[in-house]
C-alpha cells in the first residue's frame, strides 16, 4: 500500500500553456485499488469527478471513496467506483 501517491501529466494550462498537472491520490493499494479520504457531510460530484479522473489518468480499474464523517459509514460513507474497460467509462456501485 502507498499513501498520497502521486501522477503527473502533461497537458495545458488554463491559460493554455504547455506545463505539468499533477495529482495526488490519498492511497494506492496493491497497485489496483485506488483509496480517496473524506471527511464531509456528504458526497459531492466533485469528490465523484476527483476519483474517476484518478482511476482514468492512474490506468487502475477499482477506486473507493471513504468519508469518515458518516457514521455509521455503511451505505453513505462508503462508494466504489469501477472501470469497466480502460477507456473513460465507469460505473458507481
Amino acid at each position: 500500500m502507498r499513501e498520497e501517491a502521486g501522477h503527473g501529466r502533461r497537458g495545458r494550462g488554463a491559460e493554455g500553456a504547455e506545463g505539468f498537472s499533477g495529482f495526488r491520490m490519498d492511497m494506492v493499494v496493491d497497485e489496483v485499488l485506488v483509496i480517496e479520504l473524506k471527511v464531509v457531510e456528504a458526497f459531492t460530484a466533485e469528490h465523484e469527478a476527483q476519483i474517476l479522473s484518478y482511476l482514468r489518468f492512474s490506468g487502475k480499474p477499482v477506486g473507493l471513496l471513504l468519508n469518515f464523517r458518516v457514521y455509521p459509514m455503511g451505505r453513505n460513507g462508503i462508494r466504489r467506483f469501477i472501470m469497466q474497460n480502460r477507456s473513460s467509462s465507469a460505473s458507481s456501485v
